[in-house]
């Protein structure tokens, strides 16, 4: 009588290893780039509103550094405001029209900005500035509470309500025989293909024509 062995092929280890590492470095590729618009929109709101649209863009929020002199007193790292801010004080002599000025305080302070002319600032150089001050001052510019619990009330009536009405069709769709069920499931199907973008201009239309903006019946 003759035994026959078969034998098992074992993996490449190696092969095996290879494949390991290119689907981890795929997985790492995919994080990255789908973080970096994240990472991206955190680094735009800690940046002072001058530096939200330079160019060429930084991802680590900067501000630039100047020495500047006010009323005969040396500030060695001054920030500066190209723009009239609103947190200012107004000089209380006219400068010449031929003279530009800019608006100056010392560099992280929360004093009110004050009038120099351009001729008195030296340059100094950048340095790392993450302005967490911008989100306190959100909240402080918009209802911010409001729209959070109008996001909260939307996001909790959505699912609750696509939960159940998905439920119910789900269920007469695939439990229940009647006339003309295929063709109805096919329609269904066709006007969850339709990019709400499309609907958009015209769903505000109707509720406008309501009378229903600014309510929470629209939500």
């Amino acid at each position: 009588m003759r035994i026959f062995r078969t034998h098992t092929a074992v993996p490449d280890s190696e092969s095996e290893s290879i494949y390991q590492i290119l689907r981890f470095l795929l997985l790492l590729f995919f994080g990255i780039a789908f973080a970096l618009p994240f990472l991206w929109t955190v680094s735009t709101s800690l940046k002072p509103l001058s530096e939200t649209t330079k160019m060429p863009p930084e991802w680590l929020p900067r501000t630039t550094i100047y020495k500047a002199e006010i009323n005969g007193t040396q500030i060695s790292r001054a920030e500066v405001s190209w723009t009239p801010p609103e947190n200012r004080i107004d000089p209380t002599e006219q400068f010449p029209a031929d003279v530009d000025i800019a608006w100056v305080r010392p560099h992280g302070s929360e004093v009110a900005y004050r009038a120099v002319p351009k001729k008195n600032l030296e340059l100094q150089g950048r340095v790392i500035d993450f302005r967490w001050e911008n989100y306190v001052g959100a909240v402080h510019a918009i209802p911010f509470w409001r729209y959070t619990k109008n996001t909260l009330w939307l996001c909790v009536l959505s699912v609750f309500g696509t939960l159940l009405s998905s439920a119910l069709v789900a269920y007469g769709f695939s439990r229940i025989q009647w006339r003309g069920r295929d063709q109805l499931f096919l329609l269904v199907l066709a006007t969850m293909m339709i990019p709400f973008p499309v609907i958009m201009i015209p769903l505000y239309s109707l509720f406008r024509g309501f009378g229903l903006i600014g309510t929470m019946v629209p939500l």
